[in-house]
């Protein structure tokens, strides 16, 4: 993926759950697999991809925001 195009991914998660990029990267250590919010992350993006393939047919209308709505953890209850 070209790094403009990584970028604006990068930026769509962290807005997306609200957290900076240290959440899931080792600080000047990007491309380190250390943490397991990383793991995490990829196999979320796996899940969303595959929602996205199997009902929309690839589109993508489902994304991180649709759940996370700027959270680290999704909402399991609507607020009261």
């Amino acid at each position: 993926m070209p790094a403009p195009q990584l970028m604006t991914v990068m930026g769509a998660f962290t807005n997306s759950l609200g957290v900076d990029c240290a959440y899931c990267h080792v600080p000047g250590a990007f491309e380190k697999d250390d943490k397991i919010l990383k793991q995490t992350a990829r196999a979320m993006l796996r899940m969303v991809t595959r929602i996205n393939a199997d009902n929309f047919n690839g589109g993508s209308p489902v994304t991180c925001w649709t759940c996370h709505r700027g959270s680290p953890k999704p909402q399991s209850q609507p607020p009261q």
